[in-house]
């Protein structure tokens, strides 16, 4: 039986491909004055970081341009929030979106001026349930002070 990723009894271990070598011994040297310490024998664990970072950059560039041309094929399709299929894969994207408000814009709406001390700030934004149940009218009233920022999309790949 299979628990939490746990190997099932009478399972053979794997050898992890890019294990990282043992630094059970080492010998490291730092001088009190200083915020530096030499370790004797850590280029091994040292080398399979920098190769291992090198590799992982590597990949989120492949994803990123992997995923903008998803991206541009869903805005060509006017697809925000939906799927792309292929013969082999299914995409579903999930367009993401933060909401600002201008609170100057707010106070000319509202013609709110408090008199507060200079000291004092004002933050005035609406919650976004509470905006997308208003009225339409009030909606409309609203919107010259609502900045939406287009976040980056949520696109998950599974094979069908």
């Amino acid at each position: 039986m299979k628990i939490l990723g746990l190997p099932e009894e009478g399972a053979k271990k794997k050898k992890s491909e890019s294990s990282v070598g043992s630094m059970r011994s080492y010998s490291a040297i730092r001088n009190r004055s200083s915020s530096t310490a030499f370790v004797e024998n850590a280029d091994t664990v040292f080398g399979q970081l920098e190769a291992g970072r090198e590799e992982l950059e590597k990949a989120r560039t492949k994803i990123e341009a992997a995923e903008a041309i998803i991206m541009e094929i869903a805005r060509s399709m006017d697809i925000k929030d939906g799927e792309l299929e292929s013969h082999v894969f299914r995409a579903e994207i999930k367009s993401k979106e933060r909401v600002t408000w201008n609170t100057e814009e707010l106070e000319k709406i509202f013609h709110e001026k408090d008199k507060l001390p200079k000291h004092i700030k004002k933050s005035l934004r609406v919650d976004k349930d509470t905006y997308e149940s208003l009225p339409r009218e009030v909606q409309n009233i609203l919107e010259p002070a609502r900045i939406v920022n287009p976040q980056k999309p949520q696109i998950k790949v599974r094979r069908k």
